[in-house]
């Protein structure tokens, strides 16, 4: 307990013998904060848009797998326009 009320009163010692310079190193200090929540939330983006890139290529490699057989042709028709977009969508890669 001790130790803390010591380091209490050091700091606002600092702080108050030179405040420019204690408001100095807390505009830093926010800053840097500022900086690490930046990265982590471009971070947090990143990985939430690669997640719904793969749910899309999921869906649509689901949507490749439809059977048009014996289905009606109406349906058969939008299902494999939409396997065409798809196809469009992802072209094979070069050789």
């Amino acid at each position: 307990m001790c130790g803390l009320k010591m380091r209490s009163s050091n700091s606002t010692a600092s702080s108050g013998s030179n405040p420019a310079a204690y408001q100095e190193f807390m505009a830093k200090q926010y800053e840097l904060d500022r900086k690490a929540k930046m990265t982590v939330l471009e971070r947090e983006s990143e990985d939430r848009r690669r997640l719904i890139q793969s749910q899309r290529i999921a869906e649509d490699m689901r949507v490749l797998q439809i059977d048009t057989r014996g289905m009606d042709p109406v349906d058969a028709a939008i299902i494999n326009a939409q396997k065409a977009n798809i196809r469009a969508a992802y072209p094979p890669p070069p050789n």
